[in-house]
């Protein structure tokens, strides 16, 4: 049996869409694990001197309640940013740096972030002339301009139209009940959510939009196609729009390179009050715990200078040195000669005295 030109065009396009389908998912089941991942709070430490600047070679670890070692490293100068359970933690200086002395311990406790979640936003599509046509989020009394950009998490459902939303945290239980893709790690499926929008339109946190000179609407829709990708199992074609010449480059950044998110970035999920329409996703950033460990100077004793005794320098004065010229006169150095003279008048003159006084015993 002969297949026609048209069937095997036909034929070759299923087959496409079923091995993208398979791919698609295939990523996803690569995120395996245990989905016991508990919501985390963003810590900074800091490690300092007693004049406030950052000292580098400590070793620190964080210990937990339970007297486990949950993360170690050795200071270089900057802010360790980690993110941690709810609980009770302690920060040990397990090896100062030279020159310092060992840190007490400190002990901190990590509680979930308190952000505020709102009720009765409005859902529309930012649509005015040149705009982005990008999905937002406002309060009655913002204006069109200045409501929050989000993205849609239901691609079969429809975008949103002046509908309400509920804003959440977003947990895990949320994802679970609320989008199409089977998560089998939750802790990579969040991670891999805030890089797509940390990065993406209405942060771009790289200037990937000026890098690639893109057009917002551009932007926003490798955006909101890479968001797809993970909610919900879509590979689907890269927008070819107007100003899109970087949308490939863009869309591999966001989906499959492991560039750093920041730890205090929190998800926010919002949930429309009619299921009619899609839910939606943004973030928000929050003033992480920041802990800081000072360390101090070890003070090095000071010996007492004890002052030497002084040396005494004697000078010899050179002796009196006669020579005896060719012609009988003595010469050479000597001391003046009336002091001799004046001693032998006085012994002359005891001289006779005793004489005198002997003849007159006689």
């Amino acid at each position: 049996m002969k297949i026609s030109k048209k069937w095997k065009i036909g034929l070759f396009l299923v087959c496409s869409i079923v091995l993208c389908k398979g791919y698609a998912y295939t990523i996803h089941a690569e995120e395996t694990g245990p989905d016991s991942y508990t919501e985390t709070s963003a810590v900074n430490i800091q490690k300092q001197d007693e004049n406030n600047q950052p000292v580098s070679g400590a070793d620190l670890q964080i210990i937990d309640q339970n007297n486990q070692v949950k993360e170690a490293w050795t200071t270089d100068g900057t802010t360790h940013e980690t993110s941690l359970e709810p609980g009770t933690y302690t920060l040990h200086e397990q090896q100062a740096p030279t020159g310092y002395e060992t840190s007490d311990d400190i002990t901190f406790t990590v509680t979930a972030p308190q952000l505020e979640n709102r009720t009765g936003l409005i859902g529309y599509q930012y649509s005015v002339v040149h705009g982005d046509w990008s999905y937002r989020v406002r309060t009655t009394n913002q204006d069109l301009a200045d409501g929050k950009i989000v993205y849609c998490l239901n691609e079969h459902r429809t975008y949103p139209h002046d509908n309400t939303y509920t804003e959440l945290n977003a947990t895990s239980e949320l994802f679970t009940q609320y989008i199409a893709t089977n998560i089998t790690n939750i802790q990579a499926f969040q991670e891999n959510l805030k890089r797509v929008l940390y990065y993406g339109y209405g942060s771009d946190a790289l200037g990937l939009q000026k890098t690639y000179n893109m057009s917002n609407l551009a932007f926003r829709r490798v955006t909101q196609v890479a968001v797809w990708y993970y909610t919900d199992g879509q590979i689907t074609n890269i927008p070819d729009t107007p100003g899109s010449h970087g949308s490939y480059m863009i869309y591999h950044v966001l989906v499959d390179s492991d560039l750093a998110v920041p730890n205090s970035i929190q998800l926010k999920f919002y949930r429309t009050d009619d299921s009619y329409f899609q839910n939606l996703i943004g973030f928000v950033r929050y003033v992480p715990l920041t802990i800081t460990m000072t360390d101090k100077q070890k003070i090095t004793p000071v010996t007492p200078n004890v002052p030497t005794s002084p040396t005494v320098s004697h000078t010899i004065q050179p002796k009196d040195t006669y020579e005896q010229s060719t012609y009988g006169v003595q010469t050479g150095t000597s001391q003046s000669s009336v002091p001799y003279l004046f001693l032998s008048v006085i012994a002359l003159l005891g001289f006779v005295a005793i004489i005198k006084q002997k003849e007159s015993f006689d």
